[in-house]
């Protein structure tokens, strides 16, 4: 080789390498870690041998789908609860779900109901519920616990999520080295 098919060689390979940091900067911009839980567990096969812990067979796509599982039944209790809230006659205020997809963020929030559907504090409700029962009161009290225990929930395995794409995004795939033939 001259040193013109070295140089050419090097562009050609810089190239490659250009190419191969644009798409894993691709991949680490998405921020949603849920989304991208998903997609790193759709096309999954039976069993995958680099991932699996020795002698227990669980490793961290088994904890992946764990949680992407947990992730989906909060959400499910996040959705029922925002429903039973709003089904209590002459409420004027409700729990309304919110959804961020940009980072895959679900919460909930107390809303008040009519024109304004401003956002409210805990201690905003408190104040339009003081003409209310205190059964009614104590309800609604239950119901916020409810809705923090299910914000807080569903944090502690988005940044679980988060720290297994970590994991996954840092970790070196083994390349174990075969006999040829021959």
């Amino acid at each position: 080789m001259t040193a013109v098919d070295d140089e050419r060689a090097a562009v050609m390979k810089g190239r490659v390498d250009e190419r191969a940091e644009q798409t894993t900067m691709q991949v680490e911009r998405v921020v949603n870690s849920v989304e991208w839980a998903r997609e790193s567990l759709k096309d999954e096969t039976c069993q995958e041998r680099a991932d699996t812990k020795a002698f227990t067979g669980k490793g961290t796509r088994q904890e992946l789908r764990q949680l992407i599982a947990e992730i989906d039944r909060l959400e499910q209790a996040m959705r029922e609860l925002a429903s039973v809230v709003r089904q209590v006659p002459g409420a004027s205020i409700y729990l309304m779900l919110h959804h961020k997809r940009s980072n895959g963020y679900t919460f909930l929030r107390w809303r008040e109901l009519g024109a304004g559907k401003r956002h409210l504090s805990w201690t905003d409700v408190q104040t339009l519920l003081q003409s209310r029962e205190a059964s009614v009161r104590a309800w609604y009290g239950q119901a916020s616990e409810q809705a923090l225990s299910l914000n807080a929930q569903h944090l502690t395995a988005r940044k679980r999520i988060r720290a297994l794409r970590y994991i996954f995004t840092r970790a070196q795939q083994p390349v174990y080295a075969r006999r040829i033939p021959g």
